[in-house]
């Protein structure tokens, strides 16, 4: 009797972990990936639902079992999903980076062209310290092509047409490429940057 009791306690600790965890991927999941979600909580409703069922599990070895499983199948369906929780720095960077660069160039467009001027050009430049994000010609690269893109989505959004908001996401938004900066890394040993 005693393992039985310990055995509902280690399961409703672990329902309780699961629906954090469910809670936590539902927020990020895709529509595919909630249907699957919602598939597991319809599995495990009638545990839940029936609270004198869910209280007494220790003494329904079945009942024990059954809902043993279905917990089994829901942290089968999270480690499947892989829901996006949480994302690698380097990408979370260039899309910041990205986002804050397409804003100004944005910004600096539509002030300077309301008043008949030439919009400012917003060059990002590569970073010399060491251990820092975004200091590679890849990442400069990559912080300029999603800057454009965003560019182009907000502009056109504003009645700009996509061929001139192109144009001008290709003319605003560009990188300088400092080699001073370059040496600096070099000489703590970085050959390729």
């Amino acid at each position: 009797q005693r393992d039985l009791i310990n055995g509902k306690i280690y399961l409703r600790d672990s329902y309780r972990n699961l629906r954090e965890l469910y809670d936590d991927a539902y927020k990020v999941a895709t529509p595919d990936e909630k249907k699957q979600l919602q598939g597991f909580a319809e599995k495990i409703k009638p545990f839940i639902e029936d609270k004198k069922r869910f209280e007494n599990l220790e003494k329904n070895s079945d009942d024990m079992k059954k809902f043993a499983e279905t917990i089994e199948q829901g942290v089968k369906i999270m480690g499947d999903l892989h829901p996006a929780m949480y994302e690698p720095i380097r990408a979370f960077a260039i899309k910041k980076a990205a986002e804050t660069t397409a804003n100004l160039a944005l910004k600096g467009y539509n002030e300077f062209t309301a008043q008949g001027k030439m919009a400012p050009v917003i060059a990002l430049e590569n970073h010399p310290a060491l251990q820092s994000l975004l200091t590679t010609g890849e990442d400069l690269r990559d912080v300029v092509k999603a800057a454009r893109t965003n560019f182009v989505e907000q502009a056109t959004k504003q009645g700009v047409s996509e061929s001139e908001a192109k144009k001008q996401a290709e003319k605003l938004i560009g990188a300088t490429w400092d080699v001073g900066h370059i040496n600096m890394l070099r000489r703590y040993g970085y050959d390729k940057v």
